[in-house]
């Protein structure tokens, strides 16, 4: 496992009933978790056998507290490895791009774009980096909208308007609320 993937949660767990060309010394069903790691999206969730997750800091207390709180061993059923949406776990939402905040060149992976994505019915202390080769599933016009929202606009149009003279200014007549009650200055403005 990278040092860099540290769970945040386990989300589902699913038993894997290993083939029948295995050699019978490894015949052994593998209790698997599907994990999401901590400042990574849900997309990037992946299923892990219990070892790896045991592994990790408070890892034994995480799947006993997950087995007694979220999914009893009895609830467990037996899947093949392939056999599995992840939309099954998860809200479908997650894994939906509600918009692109930002982007940035990656210089230590050969200068590659990473895009700041908030994603659909989550918090924006859930936004996450993605490269852009994981991103190929959003709408192009999604990726427009977010370029033409950084370009500036024209000069003439950035420029702020002239200050007018002080000829200009009028004296503001007494203004009156519904009852015909005069406004005080305050609620002038």
């Amino acid at each position: 496992m990278d040092d860099d993937k540290i769970i945040e949660k386990l989300i589902a767990c699913r038993l894997i009933k290993k083939d029948e060309t295995i050699k019978e010394e490894d015949d052994i069903d593998t209790l698997e978790y599907l994990v999401k790691y901590k400042d990574k999206s849900y997309m990037h969730c992946e299923w892990i056998v219990r070892s790896e997750v045991e592994s990790q800091p408070r890892g034994k207390e995480r799947t006993t507290r997950f087995h007694k709180n979220v999914m009893s061993e009895s609830q467990i059923t037996e899947t093949s490895a392939n056999d599995y949406d992840l939309t099954d776990y998860i809200n479908p939402y997650f894994l939906e791009v509600d918009r692109i905040i930002d982007v940035s060149i990656q210089k230590k992976t050969k200068d590659v774009k990473v895009y700041l994505i908030k994603w659909k019915s989550q918090q924006y202390s859930e936004i996450t980096w993605e490269f852009e080769s994981d991103l190929k599933f959003v709408d192009p016009k999604m990726f427009e909208r977010f370029y033409a929202s950084r370009r500036l606009p024209p000069a003439n149009q950035r420029a702020a308007p002239k200050k007018p003279s002080i000829r200009q200014f009028k004296k503001i007549q007494a203004l009156k609320d519904a009852d015909e009650q005069e406004l005080d200055r305050y609620q002038r403005t």
